[in-house]
């Protein structure tokens, strides 16, 4: 199948000359103004083709239902039938089938106004999904700062097809960012207050929207009026949002309220959107976008000392202790892990968190080090880590949709735990314990909670190493390690992982032998 257009030498022509055009062989049926993809439609078969659109200018020039001239045999498309514009990226392939375009019913009058000039939504986009993918893994060396304010204004720049593509979003943290966030367009900020108040109990309510999109989108599909949240008329405890006066049943009686009215509320705005943009009410349905087999693979060497020192009578603990622990937790993985979006078709300017999953095995090891002095009877315990946080950033990947990137997915070993040290009568030495497992297992985390299985876990074990004590000492790690995953300043965080533990108890004379325990 192909469609010509005519490329004319005008130089070649006799002034005056206008040469018969071939018709336009194809419309434009959807641009996506952050990446530049745009989406047309062969009006003798319907089958449909992507191409790219590099020049913003050109870009900003074009409209749904455009004619545009396609070469599918050269792979080039013309928007006047004669100069080359742009190269065909995917297709013409059969369109999806979806529910049919509703034709939108004569308006009344009060929504002439608002709805003019809003673009068709062709009913291909109901199933036509964006591209979602990653982008190289980066680095990260300091933990990501947790969001300052509800509302938040991030900017990713990544490397894609060697060019450096640059994406700027809005992080909304619940109602109150949405109502207060600036730099959003005021149609936009309606429809996702109205989103938000129908999130289910428990789901993240955290939206990220690509703010130029937004813009853009709106201005070609205006909202009308009377899309706008209102609350709900039997209130007994004010804004559930806000209020926390109420005694629990009253303020889970309240949601539920409030919660039952934003529901049927947004059915009818669906409603009202569908017919003033002239699509189908599937449109503005949440799908799910699935990112699946992200690589997370990692090594790293994380250490410690803790400094053991105690002196004189605190309760049953009589007696002196000076020294060091070095506890080291090496950590390797090897997982896929996958990630699920909310995305509505007729709102793409905007994502929420569905769900987290990975599958893989991770082997931890412990190192353990001790070098004490002790005189009396004690036992006391050492919080792990001594100092900052438990979560060591590993790495970071882009997260891409559209061609634009809009989110970041970081990796993290978290590790806490604490040290227990003991000794009875004179000690004087040091021991070198060290232990290693593999566990392979899958965990998944979304609104409904998380689930996790685990297989191959290794049976307890004990082994020998070299100590040199006088005395008796018992060094005891109970240290829990896992993998950390955090979509976007944690709309959506998991972890999981294995917690083995060192036992390490030396004693007798000098170059008597150390034993561990770890299960």
């Amino acid at each position: 199948m192909r469609c010509a257009f005519a490329l004319v030498a005008a130089l070649a022509l006799p002034a005056g000359y206008a040469p018969a055009q071939t018709p336009a062989c194809c419309t434009i049926t959807t641009i996506e103004a952050a990446s530049g993809l745009v989406t047309g439609k062969v009006t003798a078969s319907g089958n449909v083709f992507q191409f790219k659109v590099s020049n913003a200018r050109t870009l900003a020039t074009l409209r749904v239902g455009q004619g545009v001239f396609a070469n599918f045999t050269t792979r080039q498309v013309s928007l006047d039938g004669r100069n080359t514009c742009c190269a065909i990226t995917s297709g013409p392939t059969a369109a999806p089938v979806g529910p049919p375009v509703r034709p939108a019913p004569a308006p009344a009058p009060s929504a002439v106004v608002a709805a003019a000039g809003a673009a068709p939504i062709a009913a291909a986009m109901v199933n036509t999904l964006p591209t979602i993918s990653y982008g190289p893994p980066q680095p990260r060396t300091v933990p990501r700062t947790k969001l300052s304010s509800r509302f938040e204004a991030a900017t990713l720049t990544v490397p894609i097809a060697g060019k450096n593509v640059t994406g700027r979003v809005l992080n909304l943290r619940g109602l109150k960012a949405v109502e207060q966030a600036p730099d959003l367009d005021p149609g936009a900020r309606r429809v996702l207050e109205m989103l938000v108040r129908r999130v289910p109990q428990g789901q993240s309510d955290h939206y990220i929207v690509n703010t130029q999109l937004a813009k853009e989108w709106i201005a070609a599909h205006p909202v009308p009026d009377k899309v706008k949240p209102t609350e709900p008329k039997e209130k007994k405890c004010g804004n559930w949002y806000d209020s926390w006066d109420c005694a629990t049943e009253a303020v889970s009686d309240e949601w539920q309220r409030t919660y039952d009215h934003a529901v049927d509320e947004w059915k009818d705005a669906t409603k009202t959107l569908a017919d003033a943009w002239q699509a189908s009410v599937a449109c503005f349905e949440e799908k799910t976008l699935s990112l699946p087999d992200i690589p997370i693979k990692f090594s790293i060497t994380p250490g410690m000392t803790v400094n053991l020192e105690q002196s004189g009578a605190r309760g049953s603990a009589k007696g002196t202790l000076k020294g060091s622990a070095g506890l080291g937790v090496p950590m390797q993985g090897d997982l896929a892990a996958t990630l699920d979006l909310f995305y509505i078709p007729c709102l793409p300017f905007a994502i929420r968190p569905k769900a987290l999953a990975a599958t893989g095995s991770i082997t931890v090891s412990q190192e353990l080090t001790v070098s004490v002095t002790a005189d009396g009877s004690f036992n006391k315990t050492f919080t792990i880590p001594p100092t900052g946080g438990p979560v060591i950033p590993i790495q970071v990947f882009p997260i891409i949709i559209g061609g634009v990137p809009v989110a970041e997915l970081d990796v993290s070993a978290y590790i806490e735990g604490n040290i227990e040290v003991s000794a009875e009568g004179k000690a004087n030495g040091g021991f070198q314990l060290k232990n290693s497992d593999a566990t392979k297992f899958a965990f998944s985390c979304g609104g409904g909670g998380c689930s996790a299985s685990s297989k191959g876990a290794p049976a307890p074990n004990t082994a020998s190493e070299s100590a040199q004590i006088e005395g008796t000492v018992s060094v005891k790690p109970a240290i829990y390690t896992a993998l950390q995953l955090d979509f976007n300043y944690e709309a959506l965080s998991a972890r999981a992982g294995p917690q083995p533990y060192l036992l390490g108890t030396a004693s007798g004379c000098a170059a008597a032998a150390g034993s561990q325990t770890s299960g």
